[in-house]
């Protein structure tokens, strides 16, 4: 019989030699994915952390060479038919989530890195839907995760809207906002007519003053002059609650002469506003444009966009994403989206295309997207695409060369689908407050949830047994510096040292990890281990089979992880450097940054066959051949028949409960009419109860510019 020193010995290398990770691992152009039948958005549970929900994604083209080295994608799935939204952070080569934030609201959206002072800070918007747009505030987090700021509009405005937070280097912050306002809407027939108007505001972060308030109609009051979206198409403008969407703001940018670029998505303009006074300096694109195209209309003819950027210090060059299509009534002739690059010239009053970058699988985004030029990338001139309702994204070479496309689901389901606002590619360290999570559970094998649409793992057997708790899964949501996992084990005590206790170490592949630690098993920890060797933090001593799980917080378990580091290090090097040990673990290290590497290069195949044959082997069935044994013992056969699939989701039922609540009642009119999209969607059938509108003023015209005759 092996000895346990022995069979610690063989647990590790067999784990240093076992790239398996607990996540459910992408899909890879599957066309069963194409088509739904893993439904709508899927997305996977976790057992050691059962308050996030992660998805999993469909990687049609896997990043190629020349891809942008940032190493995260922001992603907010979003849909009245989802479960709330958080703000999260994917990795970008995996696309395994690394961060889900908290769930404020009813939904979060745009989530992203941004910068002032030297300080890095993620932001968000969190809230819920009210009388046709978004209500709620945004959050700035430091890298462990603490809220720093907590921000909303300023009166005479009640409260920020979703669609943009720009933080200057000055540490100003700016935000958008809507607002139901009484109007004179006689030129379309209505009498008392109402604007859901827009605006934004530049906030002081340290003192709270406001420095700039900017409303379109104060700005433009003559409405018709601006945009050829009348009231009636969406049904809008004739009560209070109801006000007529005329401009639609989407984007703010400041630029170093305190001048702002703002995108208007109904009117197909960009505005550049003066920061003196508010007035417009120029238009670019919609129904008068003050640039003459030079492209043959490709440059002006952009529709329904979003995310309007500088691109250099001149400001002659800009990029936005073209959704160019919003609804059945909104139709291009060319309705693919297109991300688009601009150049200006102010002697000339012209404008040029420099470059499109049309979406894959020609998709027509009605709503939301955006265009990144992502300035890391070896190019120096890669761009990223999401699309918006679409659930997916791009990341094209800038000869257009696709250099990784990815969806989160079925496209073109509307509201079934994973709504992201934007897409962006950031960089980010993540230190959280909170410890890393343990939780027991059964050697891993995966179940299909078609009524959440999830993927967990099994925790019953074919008969509706509980599975033995042979495995231990940790995470740490939010700890982007964690490389590997050492896990400490013991049947005898709870007070788990190193080297006494050490199993395995397990690098780290995905947002939840696991090592087999046995059946038998009564104590378990795990250490989170960054590339230096140092110990980042470590979870409470669990018990792997008692209902009260937790022992401590004693030593080995607190915050100070120096004394932890001193240990592990001193383990390390006690192996020594020729060692199999390390030689292994040096592969696996070389294997997590280029996964195409063998693992056994610059390893002795005879010396790792050999070892395999004489000891992991016969080792590796013994323990194998144990765990079959107290499977037999522990569980108790049921009848053929009696136990169902069904029976397992059941059982589960009070996991998915906690973490599948659905955001909103599907069934409430109300819910739709809060999100953004139904801004954009357009009505089918009659009008009903919206009064005096005149609907022979129904436009069924495809473009953003309109006839003065027409006004």
């Amino acid at each position: 019989m092996f000895s346990g020193q022995l069979l610690t010995s063989v647990a590790s290398i067999l784990s240093l030699s076992s790239l398996i990770t607990a996540d459910f691992p992408p899909f890879h152009n599957d066309q069963a994915t194409k088509e739904g039948v893993w439904g709508n958005y899927t997305r996977q549970a976790y057992i050691s952390n059962d308050d996030v929900v992660g998805p999993v994604a469909n990687i049609i083209v896997p990043p190629q060479q020349g891809v942008s080295p940032s190493r995260y994608v922001t992603w907010a799935p979003g849909g009245p038919r989802l479960p709330h939204a958080r703000p999260m952070l994917l990795d970008a080569n995996t696309f395994s989530t690394v961060y889900a934030g908290p769930d404020f609201g009813d939904e979060s959206m745009s989530p992203t890195i941004q910068s002032c002072n030297g300080t890095n800070y993620l932001t968000w918007w969190s809230g819920h839907g009210k009388e046709g747009y978004k209500w709620g505030r945004y959050y700035m987090m430091n890298n462990r995760y603490e809220i720093v700021y907590n921000l909303t509009a300023l009166p005479p405005l009640n409260s920020a809207d979703a669609h943009e937070l720009v933080i200057t280097p000055q540490c100003t912050a700016i935000l958008t906002s809507y607002e139901h306002i009484q109007f004179d809407l006689s030129m379309y027939n209505i009498t008392n007519g109402w604007l859901l108007d827009s605006y934004f505001q530049e906030i002081d972060l340290a003192t709270g003053e406001l420095l700039f308030h900017w409303q379109a109609s104060a700005a433009m009051p003559n409405i018709a002059f601006e945009t050829p979206t009348r009231p009636p198409i969406f049904r809008e403008g004739l009560a209070e609650g109801e006000g007529h969407d005329w401009f639609h703001i989407n984007s703010v940018a400041k630029d170093h002469k305190g001048n702002y670029l703002i995108s208007s998505r109904h009117a197909c303009t960009i505005y550049y506003i003066s920061g003196m006074n508010g007035a417009v300096i120029w238009r670019l694109g919609g129904s008068h444009s003050d640039f003459e195209d030079l492209s043959g209309g490709k440059a002006t003819d952009f529709a329904w966009q979003h995310d309007a950027r500088w691109l250099n210090h001149n400001l002659t060059r800009l990029s936005l994403y073209d959704d160019r299509t919003a609804g059945p009534r909104h139709r291009s002739a060319d309705p693919t989206s297109r991300g688009i690059i601009l150049e200006l010239d102010y002697d000339k009053k012209t404008v040029r295309l420099v470059e499109s970058y049309y979406a894959t699988r020609g998709i027509e985004s009605d709503r939301e997207g955006n265009m990144q030029v992502l300035l890391d990338s070896p190019t120096q001139g890669n761009v990223m695409l999401g699309y918006g309702q679409e659930p997916a994204l791009t990341e094209f070479a800038a000869n257009g060369t696709v250099l990784l496309d990815v969806a989160f689901g079925p496209l073109h389901l509307e509201r079934d689908s994973a709504d992201n606002y934007r897409a962006l590619k950031v960089n980010w360290t993540g230190m959280p407050y909170w410890p890393p999570s343990l939780a027991p559970g059964p050697t891993e094998s995966f179940l299909y949830d078609p009524a959440n649409e999830t993927f967990f793992v099994r925790l019953h057997d074919d008969f509706g047994n509980a599975a033995i708790n042979d495995t231990a899964y940790f995470s740490w949501n939010g700890a982007t510096e964690v490389k590997s996992w050492v896990i400490l084990a013991s049947n005898q005590t709870g007070n788990l040292t190193l080297p006494d206790h050490f199993l395995t170490e397990v690098p780290k592949t995905g947002f939840e990890d696991h090592a087999f630690v046995g059946a038998e098993t009564r104590f378990v920890a795990a250490l989170a281990i960054n590339g230096s060797d140092h110990v980042l933090g470590a979870t409470f001593t669990m018990e792997m089979n008692s209902p009260n799980r937790w022992i401590g917080p004693a030593g080995l378990y607190s915050n100070e992880t120096a004394g932890l580091t001193a240990a592990w290090q001193a383990y390390v090097a006690k192996q020594g450097k020729n060692s199999l040990f390390a030689k292994l673990r040096a592969q696996w290290h070389d294997v997590k940054l280029r996964p195409s590497t063998p693992l056994a290069a610059g390893v002795s195949t005879f010396a790792l066959l050999f070892l395999l044959t004489l000891c992991v082997v016969p080792a590796w069935l013994y323990v194998k051949g144990r765990r079959e044994e107290q499977q037999r013992i522990r569980y108790s056969p049921a009848p053929m028949g009696e136990y169902s699939f069904a029976d397992e989701l059941r059982i589960s039922k009070h996991r998915m409960e906690k973490v599948f609540e659905v955001g909103g009642d599907d069934d409430d009119d109300d819910d739709d009419a809060d999100s953004e999209r139904t801004y954009f969607d357009e009505p089918e059938g009659e009008y009903k109860g919206k009064g005096s509108a005149d609907l022979a003023t129904l436009r069924s015209s495809s473009s953003c510019t309109v006839k003065e005759e027409e006004l």
